[in-house]
C-alpha cells in the first residue's frame, strides 16, 4: 500500500544500485536520502533513465538514449454553462 509518508516532493533519484540477491533495489535521491524498494516505476523521460541505468547495463541504456522524444505542455480550460451560452451567442 502506499502511504503519504512514501510521497516525496520535490525529490529527483541521483542514483540506483539493485540487489540481485533480495530482488530489490537501493535509490539515493538528490539530497542523500536512501530508500530500499522492491519494485521502480519510473516517470522520467527515456534519456534521464538511460543516465541512472548506464553503470549497470550499457546496452539497455544505449537503447533508451535513442527513444525519440519531444517536449510537450497540456493545457485544460473549464467554462461555467453560463459562459459557455454567451460564446455561443
Amino acid at each position: 500500500e502506499l502511504y503519504k509518508s512514501n510521497i516525496m516532493l520535490n525529490t529527483s533519484t541521483s542514483e540506483i544500485n539493485f540487489d540481485e540477491g533480495r530482488r530489490s533495489a537501493t535509490l539515493k535521491t538528490n539530497n542523500n536520502v536512501t530508500m530500499q524498494a522492491d519494485h521502480i516505476i519510473s516517470a522520467v523521460p527515456s534519456f534521464e533513465l538511460a543516465h541512472l541505468l548506464r553503470p549497470h547495463s550499457a546496452e539497455l541504456s544505449k537503447q533508451l538514449d535513442e527513444i525519440p522524444f519531444v517536449d510537450m505542455a497540456v493545457i485544460n480550460f473549464g467554462y461555467t454553462a453560463k459562459s459557455m451560452k454567451y460564446l455561443q451567442g
